[in-house]
């Protein structure tokens, strides 16, 4: 299975297992049930198999930890070979652009990795119990890694975690803060009760991912305070459904007046789902990341 992602807001990806059950609206056109079914590997629903991937694949991250990582004032991130000569001397070291016709300067840097893109970290399942808490025994020993879990279910994120972690979710949490939470929030109607349930965990990072964008949603409905980065984008595929202008407008100026960082992924469509930067109205390009 493929760790590298074009998904512009990660660095890695990271399936622990694979498999889900549909919860909402945003789910109706799952791509992560389309791709396992293609490939075989899982079936979705409540009574259907979850499929834990190698434990060849669970050594990656381990290794991700050891690297060290990089980034540029142009966005490039990654890793150098050892064969890249430094700019610079002492405790300031600054690395030049892969690009040759880069101008700016590469400044050391932590990997982000979206776990779970194929499944539901926190889906309430007996199968994926004990599997849970190998992922946060992972977690633990990877420091170096920001891990983002990404749910539609953070009404289950303080049981499912203390089960797993074995004690109070918060405190371990206080004492990983490599770990950012987020919520997916396609429409208004899962709005408050997903971000009122995000926000009741203290993660490092509270962030909330608009996509796909199926409604008007606002982050005025409910007090702003500890979400630190909104993801927002447009669903992509066979039978998308359209995103309106407005919505985007209006949600991006919320972030503004919150102060909260916005990251516009995609326009969303078929089958170009126009997620290039250069895609986006210029009034659209805006990538943001939060400050840790």
């Amino acid at each position: 299975m493929a760790d590298k992602t074009k998904i512009a807001w990660t660095d890695r990806t990271f399936n622990p297992w694979l498999g889900c059950t549909r919860v909402s609206p945003g789910c109706v056109h799952c791509y992560a049930e389309t791709l396992t079914k293609r490939f075989g590997n899982a079936e979705w629903g409540p009574q259907a198999a979850r499929v834990k991937t190698s434990e060849l694949y669970w050594k990656k991250p381990l290794k991700w930890n050891k690297e060290k990582w990089w980034e540029c004032g142009c966005g490039w991130r990654g890793t150098f070979s050892e064969t890249i000569e430094s700019l610079g001397t002492g405790d300031s070291i600054v690395l030049s652009c892969p690009d040759p016709e880069c101008m700016y300067i590469c400044r050391p840097t932590r990997q982000r990795v979206f776990c779970a893109s194929l499944a539901d970290v926190f889906e309430d399942n007996r199968q994926v119990a004990n599997w849970r808490g190998e992922l946060f025994r992972l977690i633990e020993q990877t420091p170096n890694l920001d891990w983002l879990l990404l749910t539609k279910r953070p009404e289950r994120m303080f049981s499912l975690g203390t089960d797993a972690v074995g004690e109070i979710f918060d405190l371990w949490l206080d004492r990983n803060p490599n770990v950012w939470l987020g919520a997916t929030v396609e429409s208004p109607e899962y709005y408050e009760k997903r971000v009122t349930d995000l926000l009741s965990c203290g993660s490092a990072v509270h962030f909330i991912s608009v996509e796909p964008m199926i409604g008007p949603v606002r982050l005025k409905q409910i007090k702003m305070k500890n979400v630190d980065w909104v993801i927002c984008g447009g669903e992509s595929g066979p039978g998308c459904r359209p995103m309106q202008a407005d919505w985007v407008y209006d949600l991006k100026r919320d972030c503004q007046m919150g102060r909260v960082k916005f990251f516009m992924k995609q326009l969303g469509g078929h089958p170009n789902k126009r997620d290039q930067m250069e895609d986006l109205p210029e009034e659209w390009q805006v990538r943001e990341f939060p400050n840790v």
